[in-house]
């Protein structure tokens, strides 16, 4: 900004109309450049999103308009949400309804008590 004030300076002081000029061209150059400087920012956005949409499909877009191409990308989550209930709810059923596991008898205590050792003997026991 202090570059464009120096470059933009009169070439009299002594002509009050050209110091007038001079004034207004700042002061419209000082409004104009902020909103210049984020209307061309706007623009390379755009123009950047575009490039990548028309080279990469909608998926670059974080939300990416619902068509049969991006179904997946908006239906995905929900769909692996309700497969995961699902098994949940399956693996549940079946525990409750599992048969209980029999009693040992006493052939399989003495086979058990032989390879672990008789019940509080081990290294735990207090």
């Amino acid at each position: 900004m202090q570059q464009q004030l120096k470059t933009m300076k009169p070439a009299s002081d002594s002509s009050k109309k050209s110091c007038a000029a001079w004034s207004a061209r700042t002061s419209r150059s000082r409004i104009r450049t902020p909103s210049s400087r984020a209307t061309c920012a706007s623009r390379c956005a755009s123009r950047s999103l575009d490039f990548l949409v028309q080279r990469y499909g909608d998926f670059v877009r974080y939300e990416p308009p619902f068509k049969a191409s991006t179904a997946l990308l908006w239906l995905g989550p929900f769909l692996l949400l309700a497969a995961g209930a699902t098994t949940l709810l399956i693996v549940l059923r079946r525990r409750r309804n599992a048969p209980e596991a029999p009693a040992l008898g006493p052939d399989e205590k003495r086979l058990v008590e032989r390879v672990l050792g008789p019940p509080g003997s081990g290294k735990d026991a207090r």
